[in-house]
């Protein structure tokens, strides 16, 4: 059994699924951890803040984790700086 990650960078989720879903996800999970299903559903809330093929993405490599997401408007700022580059 691995371990569940609780943590990840949003540099690293970035590179999973681009910044744009990443500032989504802030914008809809921020502050909070969320698990990411294996086997996605048509109305999950990961689907419905990201669209089906970045969730897809984000469950092929998070699939069965928890992920923590943080909440502040520097961070919003450093995703739209490093989106920008």
């Amino acid at each position: 059994m691995r371990p569940k990650r609780t943590t990840e960078t949003l540099a690293d989720i970035a590179e999973v699924i681009g910044w744009d879903a990443v500032l989504q996800l802030v914008r809809c999970f921020g502050g909070q951890r969320f698990y990411v299903r294996q086997k996605l559903k048509v109305d999950d809330a990961l689907v419905a803040a990201i669209g089906q093929e970045a969730a897809e993405a984000l469950a092929q490599i998070y699939g069965g984790d928890e992920i923590y997401l943080p909440i502040s408007l520097r961070r919003e700022i450093e995703c739209r700086a490093l989106m920008a580059q």
